[in-house]
């Protein structure tokens, strides 16, 4: 009996016919595989693994399986090699946990260009729920079709994959898998696509990057032996190239054309009739067509051309075309006549004539022609004067409102400052300011102390902080700090000069000058009962000569949009002695505690209020009296222009130690940004005034650690409790950071039990003015509205300057 298999039949069987089996560990199981021609079986592995038998006969083919182990797992294939059919059973035995859910496989994976591919993450349990990812990617690749016993199938990168497998809450990686495309890259070349009868042709065909090849030439009678001398090769050579690895085949022609004789072609370019001013320079050109290559020759009145004047050039394009130039620089009267570009080669000789007018410059002309080049560069002049100003960096307010939030946490809308309403019971008498010696001057304005006249009551004087900046920008910070309201630990609004003169933002003065500057000053004092402390505070806003390594970048410009306003809360006041947290002259651990508690709860504040700060540094925080600190922005007070902290691009500047990655590298700023800000600022409280990340140079290096999730280590004086602090502010992951209010119960409770910090929001730190309780006309609830007289009490004030 003949039995022949039916075109397009099923010609293989297997029993039991299931396409997947689920086996328990150290069972047996066999499957027989029935063809009508001679079978055989191909694993999973290259070599047998232990228990897997097969038996052979002829037609058939049994696979036995015996005390099965996880690593048995995987697609058994039969196949009929006449009929070129095949069929596959994926056999399944789960392993004891995560280790063994993955079947080992080689970490190649090598595919044609353009084709799709397998990575063969197979796993020993088909139930479990298995993802594919790019190796260093978070998000899993879609698009492809994923079979427990075979792996992941569809068009894939030339990169590196790994799959995750997931039970419940265990987790796996598998091994890496690498992706290579084979890609040949064929060129053909000629040494010359256009020839004369008897010259020699050479084709060269050339395969990149590729280890082994053959290679197949169809050319004109193919028939007849080529180097036969009466055979013309003109026509279509084609060269075949076919890869052995993976069959890819490449196929590249090129034509041949072959002249009986030579030839010359030419067309002027532009008028052949020409007429120039006197000192103009002229251009004759001519295109060319020439084979074999030509000669050209440029005469004058059939004389040749003198070169101290002229210049000729012959370029050769491509293939038979060339360009051919004669330049006159600056012609004379003399030079007027015919021009001739003769251009020849053995075979023929082409003629292109020109003829040239020299014409006499007129004076009204020179001096229209003088003028016009003037208003020129006048204007262009001009133009870069107004890109030079624009591009000026401008003072801008810090401190920004959030108005909305993108659903998806990333980007904020912001409050318009101008928009906010100004109350007139802020304003202070100009005669009432009595300004005194500059605490910090830069290229946007200054800050100056000052003395303030009936601004408690009638007859008292109060020394302040006067802010001046040379623009209206000062207006937005000043309706800022209006909408905010007032907070023990924030550098508080006192009043303003809005009218008859230039604006004059009055705050809160703290006498012992910013935070990093007073670090530095007592860190000799530090736990040493013994040193000398000078109680005198230099009366610095911020050290104006640091020559620090670059702090800031430049940032993108924000928008802004409105929102309803905040009425400016009720006055308060504080008594000296309330707010003397220590009177000692020594630094010591629980200051810096204090401190950073002090600011935890100031930017807790600014949190409530949605404002984000966006340069949380110590520069930016004051040091008061009995060692009380207020957060600020005085970066106007800076001469950013010429502080190596400040790198100037745009319009702004950035605080880039300081920054969040999302805010260095997506422009993102938010009160999450401010937290990473804050553990960046506890490193230098407890560094003592260090400047953050001091091993590393403020260039791309910094960028490119900060992207790998670098991070400095333990300043010298933090326990580790406060270290886990910082950390858990640098997470990568804004929503993973702690909220400031989290960080104030967190530092708080590591304050030592004797001193006490006095609540912002307690009686004792926030008391109504005198007399604002019995206020009943509309004058009287005007003067409600007054500025709050400064929290920041320095004990015999004048010892401060």
């Amino acid at each position: 009996v003949f039995l022949v298999c039916p075109e397009g039949g099923v010609c293989l069987e297997l029993q039991p016919s299931a396409s997947e089996v689920l086996l328990s560990s150290t069972s047996n199981f066999s499957v027989v595989c029935s063809g009508w021609s001679q079978v055989t079986w191909r694993l999973p592995q290259d070599s047998p693994a232990d228990g897997v038998v097969v038996e052979d006969q002829g037609s058939s083919s049994v696979l036995w399986l015996f005390n099965v182990t996880w690593m048995s797992s995987g697609r058994y294939t039969c196949e009929e090699v006449s009929s070129y059919q095949s069929r596959e059973v994926d056999i399944f035995i789960p392993g004891q946990g995560p280790e063994e859910w993955f079947i080992p496989q080689g970490p190649g994976v090598v595919m044609k260009e353009t084709e799709e591919g397998t990575i063969p993450c197979v796993v020993s349990d088909p139930r479990l729920n298995v993802s594919l990812f790019e190796r260093g990617r978070r998000m899993p690749v879609t698009g492809l079709t994923y079979k427990p016993g075979h792996g992941f199938t569809g068009p894939l990168n030339d990169t590196s994959y790994v799959c995750l497998a997931a039970h419940g809450a265990e987790e796996r990686e598998s091994q890496v898998f690498y992706v290579f495309s084979i890609v040949m890259e064929v060129d053909l070349t000629v040494s010359s696509p256009l020839l004369k009868q008897g010259e020699v042709l050479t084709v060269n065909c050339t395969v990149k990057d590729t280890v082994m090849v053959f290679f197949k030439w169809d050319f004109p009678r193919r028939q007849v032996l080529v180097s036969l001398p009466a055979m013309s090769p003109v026509g279509v050579y084609v060269c075949t190239v076919q890869e052995t690895k993976e069959e890819q085949i490449v196929t590249k022609n090129i034509t041949v054309t072959v002249l009986d004789r030579g030839y010359v072609s030419l067309w002027p370019s532009g008028e052949t009739n020409v007429s120039s001013l006197l000192h103009h320079t002229v251009d004759f050109r001519v295109e060319v067509d020439a084979y074999p290559a030509p000669t050209v020759l440029w005469t004058k009145d059939n004389q040749t051309i003198a070169t101290e004047t002229t210049s000729t050039t012959t370029t050769h394009l491509t293939g038979s075309r060339y360009v051919t130039t004669l330049t006159l620089v600056r012609v004379q009267m003399d030079q007027t006549g015919s021009y001739m570009a003769t251009v020849f080669n053995d075979d023929a000789a082409e003629e292109a004539v020109f003829n040239l007018e020299i014409k006499a410059l007129l004076s009204q002309v020179a001096i229209l022609a003088a003028v016009l080049v003037l208003v020129v560069i006048a204007i262009i002049f001009l133009i870069i004067l107004i890109i030079l100003w624009r591009k000026k960096p401008r003072y801008e307010v810090r401190w920004k409102v959030i108005e909305s939030v993108s659903p998806d946490g990333l980007q904020c809308t912001y409050l318009d400052p101008t928009h906010l309403p100004y109350s007139s019971s802020w304003e202070v008498p100009r005669d009432n300011v009595v300004l005194g010696r500059v605490l910090g001057s830069g290229v946007f304005g200054r800050v100056v102390e000052a003395t303030i006249s009936g601004l408690i009551h009638s007859g008292s004087t109060t020394k302040a902080a006067v802010k001046m900046v040379k623009s209206q920008s000062l207006m937005s910070e000043l309706k800022v700090l209006v909408h905010l309201g007032p907070h023990l630990n924030v550098v508080n609004l006192l009043g303003a000069c809005t009218r008859g003169g230039p604006v004059y933002l009055i705050t809160e003065f703290c006498c012992h000058g910013d935070l990093v500057n007073y670090l530095q000053r007592s860190k000799h004092t530090f736990l040493q009962s013994d040193a000398h402390t000078k109680s005198d505070s230099d009366g610095g806003y911020m050290d104006m000569n640091k020559e620090e390594s670059d702090q800031y970048l430049a940032m993108q410009e924000l928008s802004y949009a409105d929102i309803e306003p905040v009425v400016y809360e009720t006055p308060y006041q504080q008594e000296a002695s309330s707010l003397l947290l220590s009177d000692s002259p020594l630094l010591s651990f629980s200051d810096l505690l204090g401190f950073s508690y002090q600011i935890s709860q100031a930017m807790d504040f600014l949190s409530s209020r949605k404002c984000v700060h966006r340069d949380l540094a110590a520069r930016n925080v004051l040091v008061c009296g009995g060692k009380l600190v207020k957060v600020c922005d005085f970066g106007l007070a800076r001469d950013l222009m010429k502080d190596q902290d400040y790198v100037a691009k745009g319009n702004n500047f950035l605080p880039v130690k300081w920054m969040a990655p999302e805010s260095i590298f997506q422009d993102i700023y938010s009160s999450q940004s401010d937290v990473w800000s804050y553990g960046v600022l506890l490193w230098e409280i407890f560094s003592l005034g260090r400047s953050p990340y001091p091993d590393l140079p403020m260039t791309q290096e910094f960028y490119c650690a900060l992207k790998r999730g670098y991070r400095m280590n333990r300043p010298e004086h933090a326990p580790h409790d406060i270290y886990e602090v910082m950390k858990r502010c640098w997470e990568r992951e804004p929503e993973s950071r702690p909220g400031f209010s989290s960080l104030v119960v967190s530092v708080g409770n590591m304050l030592p039990d004797d001193p006490e910090l006095p609540d912002p929001t307690s009686e004792s730190t926030s008391q109504v003015a005198p007399g604002t309780q019995e206020m009943t006309s509309s004058e009287d609830k005007q003067e409600a509205e007054e500025p709050p007289a400064s929290s920041c009490s320095c004990e015999e004030e004048e010892s401060c300057m």
